[in-house]
């Protein structure tokens, strides 16, 4: 889902990928669960979005606070792999929509 509010704050790709990361986080009985990878948001997004543009609103988002990054380093077959995981962080999240006066309840006639 693409809020109205986050293609305004952030354009269409941070929108696109706030929007699959709430979708993930919502899925999870806990929230703030690092369970998405930068291939799972290019796949999720493919057609919408491309990945220069996914790369540049994970930047973005993580630049603001909105998601946050945990790197993973095991040894694969012959050397070292990293992974990235990233995970929606609500609390600065929900911090923003209040400070930019943005309830979760839309107006009458008015859809988020």
């Amino acid at each position: 889902m693409i809020h109205h509010w986050a293609l305004t704050a952030i354009g269409f790709a941070g929108a696109a990928v706030l929007g699959v990361l709430d979708f993930l986080d919502r899925t999870q009985p806990r929230p703030h669960q690092f369970i998405c990878t930068r291939t799972r948001l290019i796949a999720d997004l493919e057609g919408l979005v491309g990945k220069n543009k996914v790369d540049e609103a994970l930047a973005q988002l993580i630049k603001l606070g909105w998601v946050v990054r945990r790197e993973e380093t095991v040894w694969g077959q012959r050397n070292l792999q990293t992974r990235h995981h990233y995970a929606l962080c609500p609390d600065t999240v929900a911090e923003f929509l209040v400070g930019e006066g943005i309830s979760g309840v839309p107006e009458p006639g008015r859809h988020l």
